[in-house]
């Protein structure tokens, strides 16, 4: 099992987010800063600019003009939408060609994270709640515990997905029985190693089982990441490692007041999009 001391020292291995990433980070939990400070922290990075303003072109926002500066953008998106922007581009950065652990493709991994985040997003505007904080980048980096479990097994590829095979369990369920931990939790230590935002944290931790999540977290956002995350799956925007259907939580549904089939429709109306901006993102990386 993964001692504790293997746990802080694969997620510390892991690269550090760009200096102009981690400020933004800070700027979010502070409300009193606005507009100039976020251009005066991204203005000064090229290519952090040149990412940002890409992806705000991309068919994701389907704006009606071209956002040609970093001012221009968050005058229309915000700077929440702004941070994420620029998370999105720093994890794509990170990613390896291969994640060892998982023997997965990076392009794989990113595909179900950019599902997911662009999924919740979508929901969060078309169910009759109101709009979290923090939504899309909550649904992208929801499986982030996977890139430190990818690292630490790196050089027992293969160990987990046989563990998987022979003894029909989940994916998950392997992580634990291998582990002693799962994905979801370290994604939760990791969040919190890189100090996000709260939103972050709690998505990554409960988002396979929401209902019992504890009453201090956004339920309304883990339920939409939970939401998002199965019928990403189900769509086969997934891994595809250990073949089983990912069951959506009745009582997400029930809380939710939402049908299976309209996901189902949401998310076919979100293919374009999805596709659009994972290969931004990809580029990017």
């Amino acid at each position: 099992m993964l001692r504790p001391q293997e746990l802080v020292d694969c997620i510390e291995s892991l690269p550090s987010l760009p200096a102009a990433t981690t400020r933004l980070a800070s700027l979010i939990h502070d409300p009193t800063a606005g507009a100039p400070q976020f251009v005066e922290v991204i203005k000064p990075d090229i290519g952090l600019t040149t990412s940002i303003l890409r992806l705000c072109n991309s068919a994701f926002f389907g704006l009606s003009r071209e956002i040609t500066s970093i001012q221009q953008a968050i005058t229309l998106l915000g700077s929440e939408r702004i941070f994420e922007l620029a998370m999105s581009s720093s994890m794509a950065e990170m990613l390896r060609d291969v994640i060892a652990g998982y023997q997965m493709e990076a392009r794989t991994f990113w595909l179900h994270s950019v599902a997911v985040g662009v999924l919740v997003d979508r929901f969060s505007d078309r169910l009759p709640i109101v709009k979290p904080d923090l939504a899309f980048i909550s649904g992208l980096l929801h499986d982030v515990g996977k890139l430190a479990i990818g690292l630490y097994l790196e050089d027992h590829a293969g160990e987990l997905l046989d563990r998987v095979k022979n003894h029909r369990t989940s994916l998950i369920g392997a992580e634990r029985e291998l582990l002693g931990t799962d994905h979801a939790e370290i994604g939760a230590q990791l969040a919190a190693c890189w100090r996000m935002p709260e939103a972050i944290y709690w998505s990554a931790m409960w988002h396979h089982s929401p209902t019992i999540a504890p009453s201090t977290a956004n339920s309304t956002l883990i339920d939409l990441v939970h939401l998002a995350d199965c019928v990403a799956c189900r769509l086969g925007l997934d891994f595809g490692q250990d073949g089983v259907v990912r069951e959506i939580d009745g009582n997400v549904l029930r809380r939710m007041s939402v049908r299976e089939n309209q996901l189902t429709r949401i998310a076919g109306e979100s293919m374009p999009e999805i596709v659009d901006l994972s290969r931004m993102l990809i580029a990017t990386g």
